[in-house]
């Protein structure tokens, strides 16, 4: 079992929770005082919202002109944690936020802002197909704000700084 972390710093500006890939995914179990996911109420929302929730999020591939055979689109219930913007570490993670859609939308299930001293955390544990074993594996972030850390296993394995656009 392998432990993915998503850190995202910000200023003022917004957190884009976009999260889609190719590693395959399994949800890790529940803290005992977890807070389920439930979509925020929201002043307006379109006649499709109602069809979105943790089995219902963008299941889309990301890239149709270059799609691979092999793929995993990560997309669901994620952990979350807000902590002060100093702290090293995370945790605990007992919320949950849906996957691909930002912080501060109903959809995600949290509907808050995060303030310019916060740093907001996500987290999911995935097992590696055995057929993926030995194989490059790439990860591909669809948008994140302005610096965002990830780590797989406690080490870091890549850092992105510029608002709102991929990288992998």
């Amino acid at each position: 079992m392998k432990q993915l972390f998503l850190i995202n710093k910000v200023s003022r500006a917004a957190v884009w929770g976009s999260v889609c890939g190719v590693i395959s995914m399994s949800v890790a179990a529940l803290a005992a005082r977890h807070v389920p996911w439930q979509m925020g109420h929201a002043p307006v929302k379109t006649q499709w919202a109602a069809a979105v929730g943790p089995q219902h999020a963008w299941a889309h591939y990301p890239r149709p002109q270059m799609r691979r055979q092999q793929w995993k689109n990560l997309n669901g219930l994620w952990s979350y944690c807000v902590t002060p913007r100093k702290k090293v570490a995370p945790g605990p993670f007992h919320r949950k936020i849906l996957v691909p859609y930002p912080y501060q939308s109903a959809l995600s299930g949290v509907m808050k802002r995060l303030g310019p001293k916060e740093k907001l955390w996500y987290q999911r544990n995935f097992s590696v197909p055995a057929a993926w074993r030995g194989k490059q594996i790439l990860l591909h972030i669809g948008a994140a704000n302005w610096k965002t850390r990830v780590f797989v296993n406690g080490t870091l394995a890549g850092t992105h700084t510029g608002g709102y656009t991929p990288f992998t």
